[in-house]
């Protein structure tokens, strides 16, 4: 019959052996990430990708101008028919969905890079074996 000592280290076990499998998982989680960053770099080192930013920044430039247009529209003591107020309503919500989807899509590069370079320090930092902490 086990003795309270054996149960501990039976429990030490296979806490250690979860947490191999967790530390397993993560780094490959992270190296995914590490390799979506390194996609990103090939992508963005492109000259077809800064024509590409330059036609959604002015697409976002754009549809800010329509924004403000809009806003004002729906401020306005002339405009008072329900139905132009909800029209413009409509129209800034779905104005301001393509302004922040485009943003997005700028600013995503850089933010799985940034990702990246954090994945790489997490997964170093797995790896390294507990006496170099």
């Amino acid at each position: 019959m086990p003795n309270k000592e054996d149960w501990r280290k039976n429990v030490e076990e296979r806490r250690k052996e979860a947490t191999d499998a967790d530390r397993g998982r993560r780094k490959s989680e992270l190296r995914l990430v590490e390799q979506a960053a390194v996609d990103a770099q090939v992508v963005t080192g492109h000259e077809s990708w800064d024509r590409y930013l330059s036609h959604l920044q002015g697409l976002v430039d754009q549809h800010k101008g329509f924004e403000t247009q809009l806003r004002a529209a729906l401020e306005s003591p002339d405009v008072i028919d329900h139905a132009t107020l909800m029209q413009n309503k409509m129209a800034l919500r779905e104005c301001r969905a393509k302004i922040e989807a485009w943003e997005l899509a700028i600013r995503l590069p850089q933010e799985l890079m940034s990702a990246g370079h954090a994945a790489r320090e997490e997964r170093e930092a797995i790896e390294r074996p507990n006496d170099q902490v």
